[in-house]
């Protein structure tokens, strides 16, 4: 119910300089479902095992509260922004959970690509002994362009496939987020592997249409 409410939500957004009106029925589901949500919080506080709202979800309900409405439908504040949900994020985080924190000294990071939006370091994790990459954005981004981020990777930690690259966790205080390491992109593997048969081009030609068609499956649904 709560995924529902906010896709419909999303149909009215973003708003302008005008405010949007929210229907009454999607109004009061939401309403029902943060409610519930933050009353389980609550009665789970002394708990053993205590649950709490993650961050996300916390500020994204803050916001809606600000304007849902019981009755009549909601006005939705100007200049609202899309509610991007991030499907990979559990509403809940197990406060008795142990979490390993994976310290990495910025001076191991080596820039290997600079784009618009963001910068690629790799380095090397002593805790699992291997290479990872890192993507981290530039400082001069907008709101939104890091919102645009963060969607990236949303969608990209939804996807599982072994002609994708896998990624892995989100820091949001640097907002940078560590993914599988690659040594060479697909030009340079090919540009550099140009005595391969033709067999082994036929093999690569198939999983690039294989990693296609998968990313195509997820985006029809």
């Amino acid at each position: 119910m709560l995924i529902n409410s906010f896709n419909a939500m999303n149909d009215r957004l973003p708003t302008t300089d005008m405010a949007a009106h929210f229907w009454a029925e999607p109004s009061r589901e939401l309403i029902e479902s943060i409610e519930v949500i933050e009353a389980l919080e609550r009665s789970l506080k002394n708990a053993e095992y205590f649950f709490s709202i993650d961050e996300c979800y916390k500020n994204t309900f803050s916001l809606c509260k600000t304007f849902l409405s019981k009755s009549g439908g909601s006005n939705i504040s100007p200049n609202t922004e899309k509610i991007y949900l991030y499907y990979t994020i559990p509403i809940f985080n197990h406060k008795t959970t142990i979490v390993i924190e994976n310290q990495n000294n910025i001076s191991d990071l080596k820039l290997i690509g600079d784009g618009s939006y963001a910068q690629l370091f790799k380095y090397s994790d002593k805790f699992y002994l291997k290479i990872f990459a890192l993507k981290r954005v530039k400082n001069n981004l907008t709101t939104k362009e890091i919102e645009k981020f963060k969607r990236e990777y949303a969608e990209m930690s939804g996807m599982n496939s072994p002609y994708v690259l896998e990624v892995y966790s989100y820091n949001e205080k640097n907002n940078e987020y560590i993914m599988e390491y690659i040594d060479a992109s697909l030009n340079d593997y090919i540009m550099n592997n140009n005595k391969s048969t033709f067999k082994e081009r036929v093999k690569m030609g198939q999983q690039i249409i294989k990693a296609f068609s998968y990313i195509h499956s997820l985006l029809s649904r």
